[in-house]
């Protein structure tokens, strides 16, 4: 019998690919069924999935971001869970961020993820919390610093997140099916909010390279006031180099105390696979109590299972940041064929980061770019819709 094919997708190059092989092997040993596991940068996963489909060449058990969940539900790629796995009980168990659909679910909870403000205690005085843009703001006026603001990930995408967090915080929708408009006044104050804080308080000379050094340009060298980022990337960054006594952790900013957002990764069954029972056996085994305390301890990613989260919870440096931000954060939308388009944001992220850098931002090229960037997701969305 032909092994059953996962596709998992790498977040940390460091401790990811073991601790998954880890469970993998744990899996095969009590149940007797032999997995194969291939992995996946982020950057290219959405490349393989939709190039599975053309291929006929799909695995029966894949890791999927949640804002894919809807398009790849909605092109038949994935299967209804909703009764076989992911029903009312098993709902109350974990973090909500598999999307409805229809009122049917075709997704499984799996590794949480939400993002943190950190600040550089120095700054501050005493109590000082940080609740909408205008205090973040008022915070960078009164610090003597000229390079305020850092940005750190692991892959290119995370400035995706990074400006979706300003969007969602000036209750920006994004797009839905078959409409957008970034220009739409929320959304685009989010993003205006978002590049003009770099504009006024960013680490300009750092900005082309934004991954290269900025973490350790901010943290070790202590250059930067603030910065945003995932909270268990932050964590094991901070553990390791024993900074957890100069930076705050808080609830990530929006308008008028709007929420943060809160998404992640979710197991999806692959529709028309020949494996239902050992696809089934899969998910419920990485998703059991045992597998996401084991992986999620090791990777120092937060779990989606809720008992999970309580008995691990003391492990992060920030945890009490990380709980607000729970009770408060939305869950990161379902964008319909959300995938299609992320290099589209990307290139534009990027080019007004460059913009920024080279002194020749302004909000009349803002909007322009963003016009064009609506109507290149326009022609995706039409694609689609055929």
């Amino acid at each position: 019998m032909k092994k059953l094919q996962f596709w998992s997708i790498v977040n940390d190059q460091t401790t990811g690919p073991k601790s998954i092989q880890r469970e993998i092997s744990a899996f095969e040993k009590e149940t007797k069924i032999k997995v194969e596991c291939t992995e996946f940068p982020w950057g290219k996963a959405w490349y393989y999935l939709i190039n599975s489909i053309k291929e006929d060449n799909k695995p029966d058990v894949v890791q999927i971001g949640n804002s894919w969940v809807s398009t790849l539900a909605e092109i038949g790629f994935l299967d209804d869970i909703t009764d076989i796995l992911y029903n009312k009980k098993t709902q109350e168990q974990f973090y909500h961020i598999s999307p409805e659909i229809g009122k049917r679910y075709f997704a499984f909870p799996w590794i949480l993820d939400i993002g943190l403000l950190f600040v550089r205690k120095n700054e501050l005085t005493s109590n000082y919390v940080i609740d909408t843009f205008d205090d973040l703001l008022t915070l960078c006026k009164k610090s003597k610093s000229k390079s305020l603001f850092a940005m750190g990930g692991t892959h290119e995408n995370i400035l995706i997140q990074y400006m979706s967090n300003f969007i969602w915080g000036f209750d920006g929708k994004y797009v839905r099916k078959n409409s957008i408009d970034l220009l739409d006044e929320n959304n685009f104050q989010g993003i205006k909010a978002f590049f003009d804080l770099i504009d006024r308080y960013g680490m300009k000379k750092m900005l082309l390279d934004i991954y290269g050094h900025i973490m350790w340009d901010f943290f070790l060298k202590g250059k930067g006031l603030f910065t945003l980022t995932n909270a268990w990337v932050i964590n094991a960054f901070i553990k390791e180099h024993k900074k957890k006594n100069e930076f705050m952790a808080m609830v990530i900013p929006g308008n008028e105390k709007k929420a943060p957002y809160m998404g992640g990764s979710c197991l999806g069954m692959v529709k028309g696979t020949k494996k239902m029972k050992e696809s089934i056996s899969l998910v419920n085994f990485l998703t059991s109590f045992q597998s996401q305390k084991r992986y999620l301890t090791a990777t120092g990613q937060l779990p989606a299972r809720k008992d999970v989260m309580h008995q691990i919870i003391d492990n992060y440096v920030y945890k009490e940041a990380i709980l607000k931000s729970l009770k408060v954060a939305r869950i990161y939308p379902a964008v319909p064929y959300w995938g299609s388009f992320e290099n589209i944001l990307l290139e534009f992220i990027n080019l007004i980061l460059s913009m920024i850098a080279n002194n020749i931002y302004n909000e009349k090229h803002l909007r322009d770019e963003v016009q064009l960037v609506n109507s290149k997701i326009k022609t995706v969305i039409q694609l689609w819709e055929r």
